[in-house]
């Protein structure tokens, strides 16, 4: 055994230049971009990007450096609650210590204590006011929210990578370490080889056009050009220290997210008036998101539940498929949906014959040259869903998508029908092939749903390796049990919850009760009612372990832990709907938006209108007979028993938004 006395030197923060926009001279800065900007309104087609983005770029750093005032951070005082005050007594408190500890006389150690003692209780009140002025200061409460997250253990930055077996902590040498990972996955595409699409039948998207009136013209000449692009690593999950578990994110320039947010907008407008995109791909698309995804998916596995079958259900993960798109393939697949002329030429550009460098802590990797991949982070990032859009075509049963999440399931009921799911993941496979695109087998999983007690248990396999199967799998943020169950998710749901209002208390316990208040409803509510259209319970227990994580923040927010005190009058006070009857106005707002063609949920046949009725409003459904509480309890049948008990003047508004004021009196009984 050794022992050591090694103490962890403690980093500083590098100091940052930082403007101080408050005191800008904006009217001089409007004049001066004014009349410097001028000579690019004589730019031609033929201008080259790089000089018009140089100039712009010189111009605006020119002006910013002539009219907003600067100043260096401090490394020492980092802290943005540390005001003069503090500076000074702590600057008299580090000359009593160093005196103190030359001398080592009792008066100097007398004359140190107090000065210590002020300094940490003027610390401590300047951190509290600070805290305390953040929501009255700022309406957006961007100061709070930034504190908040300044607070989390996974704002440390980059940890030292591992490579060779070697730690190494640089961050010059931490950036090439990232660079050489990203680039490594890079894919070489063979052009002579892409696959056939076919006669195309969609017209060809219109070009964009830009007047003169509009502010965009000084850049309207900015067609084609290669411009480089920063890179931030992002930890995803798994070991810190290995490169393999960050993402890069692109850094790019306002101007060009402006244009790709032009550009964005006119394809997927493009796209939606054609009907080019699948109907299974529910990512990135109007009425369309997570939670409309996962009703349809996971209506459709209560009913098999319901009938008494099996599901056999195999999420899919592609393997850094950001990274790998190939861009002539891609092109090859826009060109197919219609994406031609200028805005081909456009895409061409921004993807292709670009470069990068990693950022970590102000130092740079080593460009290197990005032959593939979508840039993630980038607003054009969702132009995957173009690349990806034939996947389901290949499948004879459901493939359902959001983004890149896939999700493949069949009903089995013989032995047949598992070689048809093999064949349909054989043909997955040849499709990966066609397009450069990998299947990682190692994070896909099957999850066989059913209730039944004899099941018939197949293997299934990609790139000629067995798939995990698994009882519990997460799809979409949502834990979903073999038997669709939902304790294992409501459970998760609460730990998760509770978690973040211990964290909450931690570190905002002297605030306000309005700043608690605020930050329960914006970062812990919201935990436990994302999707809660898919799962909310009907067990007593369950619904009980959900309440209970309001009953704890409000404990936090009014700053009461006394265990004689009444929750339940804390509640009332601070005028909290039960969570319950948050769901249950949830899901009428989202039946509210089927009816009327608001989300892309088609309604089932089986549930048809009523007609006339002598008791309740007119709009009421029938509601099938539910063999089992999985189907009983799922979305529709559910939704539905909520919807024929609202009062007539409610479902008859005329918009969502009047829909949801008048449902705000409901009480469910």
């Amino acid at each position: 055994m050794i022992d050591t006395n090694i103490v962890p030197s403690r980093q500083k923060p590098v100091r940052r230049l930082i403007h101080l926009w408050k005191k800008a001279n904006t009217t001089k800065m409007a004049e001066d971009l004014d009349s410097d900007l001028a000579h690019l309104d004589g730019s031609t087609h033929d201008t080259p990007i790089n000089d018009l983005w140089i100039t712009f770029k010189t111009v605006c750093l020119n002006t910013i450096r002539k009219h907003v005032p600067t100043k260096w951070t401090s490394s020492r005082f980092n802290q943005p609650w540390c005001n003069r005050k503090i500076k000074q007594l702590s600057r008299q408190k580090r000359r009593a210590y160093n005196t103190y500890k030359r001398s080592g006389k009792d008066k100097d150690r007398q004359r140190y204590r107090p000065l210590q003692k002020s300094t940490q209780h003027e610390c401590k009140s300047a951190y509290n006011s600070y805290v305390s002025d953040m929501v009255q200061e700022d309406s957006n409460s961007k100061k709070l929210y930034s504190f908040i997250k300044s607070k989390k253990c996974d704002s440390a930055g980059i940890a030292p990578l591992l490579s060779d077996g070697n730690l190494h902590g640089d961050p010059e040498t931490i950036a090439s370490l990232l660079n050489q990972q990203f680039s490594s996955v890079f894919t070489t595409e063979d052009t002579s080889d892409i696959p056939p699409l076919g006669t195309s039948s969609t017209p060809s998207a219109p070009d964009i056009r830009i007047t003169e009136a509009h502010p965009l013209t000084k850049v309207k000449h900015l067609r084609t050009g290669k411009l480089p692009v920063n890179v931030s690593p992002i930890f995803k999950k798994g070991d810190k220290s290995k490169p393999a578990n960050y993402r890069p994110v692109s850094l790019t320039s306002m101007c060009c997210k402006v244009i790709e947010h032009i550009i964005h907008s006119h394809l997927m407008n493009f796209f939606e008036h054609h009907s080019i995109l699948t109907d299974y791909q529910h990512g990135f698309r109007k009425k369309r998101s997570c939670e409309s995804q996962l009703i349809t998916t996971i209506q459709d596995l209560a009913l098999s539940i319901e009938n008494n079958t099996q599901v056999d259900a195999v999420l899919l993960d592609f393997s850094k498929v950001f990274d790998k798109v190939p861009h002539e393939r891609l092109l090859a697949k826009l060109d197919h949906y219609g994406v031609r002329g200028n805005l081909l030429n456009w895409i061409r550009s921004f993807l292709s014959g670009r470069t990068q460098k990693v950022l970590v802590e102000g130092h740079f990797s080593p460009t290197a040259l990005v032959t593939s991949g979508v840039p993630q982070g980038t607003v054009l990032g969702p132009l995957l869903l173009a690349y990806i859009n034939d996947l389901p075509s290949r499948v004879r049963p459901k493939a359902r998508l959001f983004a890149d999440d896939c999700l493949l399931y069949r009903t089995i009921t013989t032995e047949a029908d598992a070689r048809l799911h093999q064949m349909d993941l054989d043909n997955l496979q040849d499709w990966e092939i066609d397009w450069i695109m990998h299947f990682n087998p190692d994070k896909c999983e099957v999850i066989r749903i059913t209730t039944k007690r004899k099941q018939r248990i197949t293997p299934y396999y990609i790139h000629g390796k067995e798939l995990a199967t698994t009882t519990k799998a997460k799809y979409l943020g949502v834990n979903i049990s073999n038997n669709l169950s939902w304790n294992h998710h409501i459970d998760s749901v609460c730990k998760k919850a509770n978690n973040t209002t211990a964290f909450l208390r931690r570190n905002l316990s002297s605030c306000p009760s309005n700043i608690k208040d605020k930050c329960y409803k914006t970062l812990v509510r919201p935990q436990v009612e994302y999707a809660s259209t898919v799962w909310d319970p009907h067990t007593k227990k369950n619904i009980d372990k959900l309440e209970a994580v309001q009953r704890r923040a409000a404990r936090f927010v009014t700053n009461n832990y006394n265990t004689t005190s009444s929750v339940t009058t804390m509640i009332d006070r601070l005028e909290w709907e039960s969570l319950q009857q948050r769901r249950i106005k949830a899901k009428a707002i989202m039946m509210y938006r089927v009816i009327h063609s608001l989300v892309a949920i088609d309604l089932p046949p089986q549930f048809s209108q009523t007609g006339a009725a002598t008791r309740g409003h007119q709009q009421r459904y029938r509601i099938p007979f539910c063999r089992t509480n999985v189907y009983k309890e799922s979305f529709f049948p559910t939704t539905i028993r909520i919807w024929n008990q609202l009062p007539e003047d409610t479902i008859t508004a005329i918009s969502l938004e009047s829909f949801k004021t008048r449902i705000q009196g409901y009480k469910a009984p």
